[in-house]
């Protein structure tokens, strides 16, 4: 981890691997500016002036006052920590930068075009510039998603299928290391600038295909708002892992419960938030599947509930007290319990009405508690059946 990298995400209230700043050597009596290591803070001119004061004035109360500044800073919350970091950006500097931005736009850019503008410039930016920059490199990245399966040939697909196989696993991201295996030099440049675009390329039972990277996005996380922060991270799990392939579960129900959670937890602490219709569909999806199954993991066997989901119903309910989640769980659980865990008539009524249910508490997200299950009126499950993706991942989805 570099120096500025290690103290912006201590800024940031992220995990580093060791502490960012150490004051041991600034007090005015045994400084060794001739040390070679490259870590010294000799090595840096910018501590010079406070280096000065330590050592010709032998002010040590003023190194007391910046250990306590220290101190105070690992304990300030990170939002206020972002307010202040957005005080020193230049506003002259961060109009410039957004004209440039605007002029690059018209061009109608490559998503690796907009990559490399943002590294070179989101550092220098305010939020909600930032946040916009980041949206706006998801939207283009979504549009190449489909130019880019478009510009393949099914021979290029097939080449890449074959080139690039598959594992037991069913499904593999491509690395950029992977992409050095392709043999023909055009297709694999094509892969390539795909890949420094933050578009990722994944292979699965089906064949190749193309979807946002979120864990790409990650890069710019400390120069966002928490709300955009908390986005990119609730996509990038689905991204890093996706919960289902063919209607099949790829993850543990405790971990799609996870992912429900999450949603959840997004939703409440962001109300208003850009992407709320899209991790409100992401909810419903997530916590759909995990109460009624998916078509090739319906979580029944001989029309009994399964073991495994039985315990990861009861998991959920003890540790999510108050979510949304939760509530709806614990009365499915009743009903269960009631019928001996069967796929009896009630139970099967009670599934019908599951999405419908699960509308009337994302409408209640953000007062203090959320509406009861009981309140929410029957709506058939065909009647509401779902067509969203978590994620762009194509036929990957539901």
């Amino acid at each position: 981890m570099e120096r500025r990298e290690r103290l912006m995400a201590t800024l940031q209230g992220e995990a580093v691997d060791r502490p960012a700043v150490c004051f041991y050597e600034i007090n005015g009596l045994d400084e060794k500016p001739d040390n070679p290591d490259p870590y010294n803070i000799y090595s840096d001119p910018s501590w010079k002036p406070l280096l000065d004061l330590a050592r010709d004035r032998k002010r040590l109360t003023l190194v007391g006052v910046w250990l306590l500044a220290a101190l105070a800073v690992a304990l300030v919350p990170v939002p206020m920590m972002r307010a202040v970091a957005q005080g020193t950006k230049d506003t002259a500097s961060n109009g410039a930068i957004m004209k440039q931005y605007a002029e690059l736009l018209k061009t109608s850019p490559k998503p690796v075009a907009v990559v490399a503008f943002l590294d070179k410039h989101i550092s220098q930016l305010r939020t909600p510039d930032t946040d916009k920059m980041v949206y706006d490199l998801e939207k283009i990245q979504e549009e190449h998603v489909e130019k880019y399966s478009g510009m393949f040939s099914d021979d290029a697909w097939k080449t890449l299928d074959q080139e690039l196989p598959s594992n037991e696993i069913r499904k593999v991201w491509v690395s950029p290391k992977r992409v050095k295996s392709v043999r023909d030099p055009k297709l694999r440049d094509q892969v390539q600038e795909i890949l420094a675009g933050g578009i990722t390329l994944y292979l699965t039972e089906g064949g190749p295909g193309l979807t946002v990277d979120y864990s790409f996005l990650k890069r710019y996380k400390r120069y966002v708002s928490s709300e955009t922060a908390a986005y990119i991270d609730l996509y990038a799990r689905e991204t890093d892992q996706g919960y289902q392939d063919d209607r099949a579960l790829l993850v543990s129900w405790d971990e799609l419960a996870g992912r429900a959670l999450q949603a959840e937890k997004f939703l409440r602490d962001y109300p208003s938030a850009v992407k709320r219709d899209r991790v409100r569909d992401m909810f419903e999806i997530y916590a759909e599947d995990y109460l009624v199954g998916l078509e090739n993991s319906s979580g029944w066997v001989k029309n009994v509930l399964s073991s495994e989901v039985k315990a990861s119903y009861t998991k959920t309910i003890r540790k999510n007290p108050g979510t949304a989640l939760a509530s709806i769980v614990q009365e499915y659980v009743g009903v269960l319990k009631k019928n001996d865990y069967a796929l009896t008539g009630p139970v099967q009524e009670f599934r019908n009405a599951v999405p419908a249910r699960l509308e009337t508490l994302i409408a209640s997200f953000g007062q203090s508690k959320p509406a009861e299950p009981s309140q929410v009126r029957t709506k058939t499950h065909d009647e509401t059946k779902k067509t969203n993706k978590p994620t762009g991942q194509g036929d990957q989805g539901r």
